[in-house]
């Protein structure tokens, strides 16, 4: 692409309810609108310069999920904030022209944020019957940005949906939680608001490692879970006290760091993980 096809467009922060937390937003139409003209939009955090090695994400419907009323596209605070506190530069990938981003950001890293969408029948355990009307931009999108951490051998964290979306691509199924565990009594999503729950942590696992303990407490919003049963590729690292998948690890992993987490560790005060993906980048 040439310089006139590219623009740079700044994130402005969009609180939600009812928690007190913001995203980095970009108002959905306007993307759409740079991209029907052929021009490449470069979503930064700020327009400050900066050197600092890049990690790239896809954008999330911001703050509401599929009830999302503004049109607004983003990635929350808590991980673009962490970013920049461990020496990053974040940059945001839209769903459109993440191959064309990737290709001119050149990524040190990956990001798999969570959030909602629509996922192709062929990656759901149960067999499901999903109108032909629905958009799987999103899913295509962030699939295709898995591809690009693989083939470049680029550290990558999942979470929640990042950590699902990896399961299943690498022959995994997505299951919801209460089939999955329908006696369970962990609540895994609150209707407003954040859950939390005790996790199970694998003493041989890197997860162990990082975080130094066997167990602890983990921040929970999420209705969907994943079924591994017909992929060799993972070792669960980390289990909920009913069962439930909280985080994985691949036996053969693709870069130096490979973190996939059921839950939100961009919110852990103790920011380890987040740490450990950033000395794989610097």
């Amino acid at each position: 692409m040439t310089m006139e096809s590219k623009k740079v467009v700044v994130a402005q922060k969009i609180f939600c309810e009812p928690e007190d937390r913001y995203y980095y937003s970009f108002p959905q139409d306007q993307i759409d609108e740079l991209e029907a003209h052929g021009i490449m939009p470069l979503m930064l955090a700020s327009n400050e310069e900066d050197s600092a090695p890049v990690v790239a994400m896809p954008l999330c419907i911001a703050g509401k999920g599929f009830d999302n009323k503004q049109g607004d596209l983003g990635i929350s605070q808590y991980i673009v904030e962490s970013l920049i506190a461990l020496g990053l530069r974040p940059v945001f990938l839209s769903w459109n022209m993440w191959a064309d981003q990737l290709e001119y950001w050149k990524p040190a890293g990956i990001i798999l944020p969570g959030g909602q969408y629509w996922v192709r029948p062929q990656y759901i355990l149960a067999p499901t019957d999903m109108s032909p009307k629905l958009n799987f931009t999103r899913f295509d999108a962030n699939i295709g940005v898995l591809e690009y951490a693989i083939k470049n051998s680029l550290p990558t964290l999942g979470l929640c949906a990042g950590m699902q979306l990896a399961a299943v691509y690498f022959g995994g199924k997505y299951n919801s939680v209460k089939v999955a565990v329908p006696d369970s009594t962990i609540v895994h999503k609150l209707p407003h608001g954040t859950a939390e729950h005790e996790i199970k942590i694998a003493k041989d696992s890197e997860l162990f490692t990082i975080l130094g303990t066997e167990s602890g407490v983990v921040n929970s919003r999420h209705l969907i879970t994943v079924d591994l049963s017909k992929t060799d590729a993972f070792n669960i690292s980390a289990t909920a006290p009913d069962g439930i998948i909280e985080a994985i690890e691949l036996k053969k992993p693709f870069a130096s760091f490979v973190g996939l987490y059921q839950w939100h560790a961009e919110e852990d005060k103790d920011g380890k993980i987040f740490a450990r993906f950033a000395k794989a980048i610097i």
